[in-house]
């Protein structure tokens, strides 16, 4: 199989995805589309999207209520990248599945996926010329997984780095940088990041998210692996509360008769 942007994996997501012809909508059409998108992942053409700026068309999707959709280049060019770095930046939730994959191919090299020459040299070109950005985004996913694994496993080094991390403002990342923990190849992206490096505290981490939630307890919630290890470990622990507290009463019993 080959890559070609992540798109190959549109068949295994829904089968039912709608393909639109355009965007915007058009009038007489409006009130229809917007039953549909509210329901359906969506799928629609870079080329058949007319709007002045990238922000403008992913925020007119989320208006339209698309959750989920891909958006398919016929080519990859700069026009491609501005709007994977827009989406990056977005503080408002919409998952396209294709800029995931590309997101997660420009941080991650995975050697076992046959890329298409096109795509390949995008990414390879992209990687050098948006070095910053890629660097912020791991930065950023370096301090939520830290976070998460200290929730989980309450470890003492990390809390360390957590309370002296240097809080620095955000230049490429915003809250819907957490979308790309749908890529196909996210847990590999995620398992290269040590969670005992030093980290940095970014702004983004005190704006509110989905629910009111942060960024790292939304991450933390959502992320089922993260989400099922957390709740064990929560269950462990509240356990071992009790058998302690038992315990304690136990004793002052005793001492008591």
């Amino acid at each position: 199989m080959v890559k070609t942007g992540g798109l190959y994996i549109m068949e295994n997501i829904n089968d039912d995805i709608i393909h639109l012809s355009h965007l915007p909508f058009k009038e007489d059409e409006l009130s229809e589309m917007l039953k549909i998108c509210k329901d359906n992942d969506v799928e629609v053409n870079l080329d058949d999207c007319d709007f002045d700026s990238p922000k403008k068309l992913l925020n007119y999707m989320i208006n339209c209520g698309i959750k989920r959709a891909a958006i398919v280049p016929s080519t990859y060019d700069d026009k491609y990248t501005d709007l994977i770095k827009e989406y990056i930046k977005l503080d408002r939730e919409i998952t396209i599945y294709n800029f995931n994959e590309t997101v997660i191919d420009l941080l991650l090299s995975i050697s076992n996926i046959q890329y298409e020459p096109e795509y390949k040299k995008y990414i390879q070109n992209t990687k050098d010329k948006e070095y910053q950005m890629i660097s912020e985004i791991k930065e950023v996913f370096s301090a939520i997984n830290a976070y998460c694994v200290y929730m989980i496993t309450r470890d003492e080094t990390i809390e360390r780095n957590i309370k002296e991390a240097k809080k620095i403002k955000s230049s490429f990342t915003g809250q819907n940088a957490l979308s790309i923990r749908d890529a196909f190849t996210f847990n590999a992206f995620l398992a290269s990041l040590d969670p005992k490096a030093k980290i940095y505290h970014y702004d983004i981490f005190d704006t509110p998210f989905v629910d009111g939630m942060s960024m790292e307890y939304y991450f933390l919630s959502s992320f089922l692996p993260y989400k099922a290890m957390a709740a064990y470990n929560d269950v462990i622990r509240s356990n071992k509360d009790k058998v302690e507290e038992y315990k304690k009463k136990k004793k002052e019993n005793k001492n008591v008769c």
